[in-house]
């Protein structure tokens, strides 16, 4: 049997953004209303799904399946963080995610926001 967690219990909310952000990548307010990708250790508010028109869907609460760089990220209470580029990694006393699954072969991890 397999299990789904995709969508479950998502919350979108629309922002604007100046930049074609890639879906899976975390995201942090820069103005009012307006998001960019996270930099490296920034707290990052949801991951983006969606980029068109100069404006942004991100996912603000709810279960997400996200790339991540790194290893010995497993399933349970840990700490993540942005990499800069895109993905998530493990961060040092930075943002405490659970993530409930980990696909290491496709390096992608879904966690709860």
């Amino acid at each position: 049997m397999e299990v789904g967690f995709k969508g479950c219990g998502n919350q979108v909310l629309t922002f604007l953004t100046d930049e074609d952000i890639a879906p899976g990548t975390p995201v942090a307010p820069v103005a009012p209303g307006k998001v960019a990708p996270a930099a490296t250790g920034e707290p990052f508010m949801g991951i983006a799904l969606h980029t068109r028109g100069g404006c942004v869907s991100v996912v603000v609460s709810g279960v997400v399946t996200v790339p991540y760089r790194g290893a010995g990220i497993e399933a349970g209470y840990i700490d993540l963080t942005p990499d800069g580029n895109g993905k998530i990694t493990q961060g040092t006393d930075s943002f405490y995610k659970f993530v409930i699954d980990v696909d290491a072969v496709n390096k992608q991890l879904t966690m709860i926001l």
